[in-house]
Formats: C-alpha cells, structure tokens, sequence
C-alpha cells in the first residue's frame, strides 16, 4: 500500500511538471503583442526623437532614472533610490546594477553623457530645452558657458548627481521621459547611424531591438538582460508601420491588431466608441495650427485674430473629431495642474470662442485692410496626412470663405516634410500640436520664447520672456501663477497660434489586452501588458 501512495504521489509531480510546460509553451504561443502608433518614425535616438510615435518605441527600449508603473506611478528606474538636500535643488541618484542590452553595466556616466549630449549644441535637438531646469543647462546650450559648469556629474560609477536651478516639483516626472533617458558613448561615437538597425541599437530598457524592416515594421523582443525581466509578461512587441487607415481599422478588427494609437478612419470614431473598442482617455495637448509671423499678411496680430473668430471650434469638435473633445477656449489644456490644483479650474484665463464671432471677425479683418476679404492673398494650409487632419482643415477652409471671403487652399505632406516646412518657415499657416512633457503648465509655455526651437512661427514679444524667466526661477508659488497665467494672456492676445480643442486620447484596445496604461502625455506602455489567453 505504501509503495502504490508513492508511485501515486510520482506520477502526480510528472504530470504537474508536464502540466506547467505546456501552460507555459502556450503562453510562449500567445505572448506576442501587435501594436501601432503609425507609419515610420524620424528617429528612434533618445536625444533626437521627440514625436508621440518616436517616444512610444523609445520609452519601450530605455529606462531612465525613474519609470512609470502599470498604474502611471512614478517609481524607481535605473536609480535604486536618491538623496534629496535641504534646498530641494540637488539630487543624488544610485544606480541599480543592471546591465544594456549587450551585457554591459549600466554606469552613471552613461547619463551624464546623454544628457550633455542632449544639451550640447552641435547635437541641434530641438528638445534640448527640456533640461533647463538644470544648472546653466540652458546656458551651455546656447554657447555661453562650458560642459564642465551645467549642473550634471557623475561622481563614480554609480552616483549620479544633478542640480537644479530651482526646486522643481515635476523633476522626477520628468525624469520618465524619454529624452532623458542614457546612452552609451562608445555606441555613438562607433557609428553614426547606430539607432538604424538591431545590431548596432544598444539599449537598457525592457525590450529591445531585434528587427526593423523599414516602411514596415520594428519588431523588439523581451531584454534578456533587462533588470526587472521577471516583471515582463509578453516575450516581444511587434509595431506595424501604418499610414493607411482604413488598413490600420480592418487590421484591428480582423483582430490582427492589439493596440492601434494611430490608424483608423474619423467617419468610425463614433462606432468605435459605441461597440467598445475605443478607449477614450485624458490627453494633457492642444490642437493647434501655426501662423507665419514673419510674413504677410499673418505678420499683422489683427488678421490672426480674425482667422482665430471665423473659426466654430464647437462644430469641429462635435462634427469632426467627435470623442469628447474640448474647443480650445484658451492655449492650456485642461487637466494641467499646478500644485494640486486643475490650472484651468483656478485661472480666469480663457478668451477664445467656442462659435465664430463673425461680426468682429470681419471688422479686425477690414481693420486690417481687407474689407469683406477684398485684396486677401490665397492663403495655404498645410498639414501631415491625416483623414482626420484633412477634414478640420475642410472645416475651417469653409469657416474662412463663407465668414472672411477668403480663398483657402488645403495641402498634406508627410510628417517629415512638414517638420522641415515649419522649422524653415516656408509656409502661411500649418497644423500644429503639443503634448505636454510633464504636469506643469510651462510645459506649454517655455517652447515660445524668443528663438525657442518649437517657436515655429518666428514670433517674439520682450516681456513674455521676461516672465518665462520668472516662472523658471521664481520660488514664490503666487508670482509663479501670476506669471503663468499673463503668459497665456499674451499667447492669447497676440496669437502667434490659433488653439483649435484640446485632445482626447483614442487608442482601439483589443478586449484580450490586458495591464495596458494609457498615459495623458501620450501613447501607451506595454511594459506589463499581456495577452489575456482564451480557450
């Protein structure tokens, strides 16, 4: 009896092991994630890319010195834990042991070069200014002082020391984001095109690159060396390139598709919606379009104004777009905070129309000398292509004709192109948007000074960069507010940007994706994502 208990008790353990394997090789089956966030990305290059598509594949790959958690919590990254001084102006961070892709260690030098890298001005990113709330950063960007004065040290190997200009509550927020995030020097000096291709792309994030078929798709797999590995549940992420929407929609819903935060036709929003499979979230952007002015007839503040009047936001919003989007009564979105506190819930602030204001519309457009839109030059408005892009354009190409008189063509171009237009100024009026970087309002605001590299409309006004001084450096929180509140005045008052709404996220979700966070600056994490299994 006591030998058939045991055998009994054998035959159980084979069975459980048997058991085990095979409910593990069919999650090894089904671990596979198929995502998109549209067509082919500019740069992969931390201290380059600066789309929403570009951070999405980026944030998947690299980790910075904090993390986000499958909740959108900030906890530790690449740092274990960190020192904060007395003066809240100096942190120290300690580097986990954890290694890049290739085996090596991760090294606090590794971000003190890329963030001086970031910074460095033969680097031109245009997202350099994201550090200046570090020490002179902004300083040694623009020529005026050396490498060796910005506030950013590695003092060994695994301590890494940053000082700030002022205490900064959003700091280790930001610290998520993925410009931030460390490179390896030798990688980069080794081979100028080392972000093309998976063999050069060295990474320390939870995934990495293992394919990329340009026009295609990138294909990254689960980082064998990554850290917190255990914590990661699908083995690899597969992004298909999309341009085409009516492919990316029936990709989704012929189930090819998990995740899609790019390709799908405006016409099926509402349907999207109702049957489930869209996931409407908070999105902390504004949808906007530029104005040149630097060149006529937009270089005049009375002829954007019109522009701005003839404009019914409420008809895109609930006609167009049609998500919950909000009209853009002012530049910041709503939901910004500052403190505790919703920014748009405390601040006055707020001068756009929600419907045209006709009347005063054509009475700045005759003021202005174009009566009835006599003599107006044929105007061009350009934007990235997009079906949904193209129908606000329709919209308000309809506003301007039937309100001003004014003649109105409509061009799309790829993204690309249109970055390179709107860095040039070699356009009239361009679609525009931006997302916030982190949960403050100068997210919105710092990008406008004189010079900016996201002041694409070439416009500059003396005291508005005075105040952004201010808002930078200031520790009194009520002249902080009072300082940010009369820099939306004067975005608002001088309009070198007509807002249009502020954003919603849309994102179709597979109803077997599971632990998928959808963040309000942007995209998605799959980091802890998994496919629910069905039998």
């Amino acid at each position: 009896m006591k030998k058939i208990i045991i055998w009994l008790i054998i035959v159980f353990i084979i069975f459980a092991i048997i058991g085990v394997a095979i409910f593990n090789n069919k999650n090894d089956e089904n671990s596979k994630i198929v995502a998109t966030v549209g067509p082919e990305p500019v740069s992969i290059d931390p201290q380059i890319g600066s789309t929403i598509d570009c951070r999405v594949y980026m944030r998947h790959m690299f980790e910075g010195l904090t993390r986000i958690d499958k909740d959108g919590n900030v906890i530790p990254g690449m740092a274990e834990k960190w020192d904060i001084d007395e003066t809240e102006t100096q942190y120290t961070f300690y580097i986990r042991d954890a290694k890049w892709s290739d085996g090596k260690e991760v090294s606090a030098k590794d971000f003190e070069f890329a963030w001086k890298r970031l910074l460095n001005p033969e680097t031109a990113s245009e997202v350099a200014y994201k550090l200046y709330f570090v020490k002179n950063a902004e300083k040694y960007n623009k020529g005026n002082c050396s490498q060796d004065d910005v506030g950013i040290v590695a003092l060994d190997d695994k301590t890494f020391q940053v000082t700030l200009e002022r205490p900064t509550s959003y700091f280790l927020t930001m610290l998520c984001y993925e410009n931030l995030m460390p490179v390896r020097q030798d990688i980069v000096d080794k081979d100028g095109k080392w972000t093309q291709n998976a063999n050069t792309y060295v990474s320390n994030g939870a995934f990495k690159l293992k394919e990329w078929i340009h026009g295609s798709k990138i294909i990254m797999e689960k980082n064998e060396n990554y850290w917190d590995k255990n914590s990661i549940k699908t083995s690899e992420i597969e992004f298909l390139l999309i341009d085409d929407y009516v492919a990316g929609l029936n990709a989704f819903e012929s189930g090819q598709l998990d995740i899609n935060d790019a390709a799908y036709p405006p016409e099926d929003v509402s349907r999207l919606i109702e049957n489930g499979s869209m996931n409407i979230s908070p999105y902390l952007s504004t949808y906007y379009y530029n104005f040149n002015t630097t060149k006529e007839p937009f270089n005049d503040v009375k002829v954007r104004k019109a522009f701005s009047l003839a404009i019914d936001r409420e008809y895109i919003v609930n006609s167009v777009t049609k998500a919950g989007e909000k009209e853009a009564v002012a530049y910041i979105p709503d939901g910004i905070k500052v403190g505790e506190n919703n920014y748009r819930e405390i601040s006055n602030v707020t001068s756009l129309n929600k419907n045209a204001n006709i009347e005063e519309a054509r009475k700045l457009l005759a003021e202005a000398g174009y009566p009835n839109g006599e003599n107006f030059p044929s105007i061009e408005i350009v934007f990235n292509t997009s079906e949904e892009h193209k129908k606000i354009a329709e919209a308000i190409q309809h506003d301007l004709k039937e309100n001003l008189g004014i003649n109105v063509t409509i061009k799309n171009v790829e993204w690309s192109t249109l970055s390179q237009i709107l860095t040039n100024k070699d356009y009239t009026v361009a679609r525009n948007g931006q997302i916030a970087d982190y949960d403050d309002p100068l997210t919105f605001l710092d990008g406008w000074v004189t010079g900016g590299t996201l002041n694409f409309s070439g416009w500059s006004n003396e005291e508005y960069d005075k105040l952004i001084s201010i808002i930078t450096s200031t520790t009194d929180e009520n002249l902080r507010l009072q300082s940010i509140e009369r820099a939306e005045e004067i975005i608002l008052d001088e309009l070198p940007i007509c807002p249009i709404y502020w954003y919603v996220q849309k994102i179709l979700v597979n109803e077997h994706l599971k632990d998928a966070y959808i963040s309000p600056l942007g995209g998605y994490y799959l980091h802890y994502a998994y496919i629910e299994k069905t039998e």
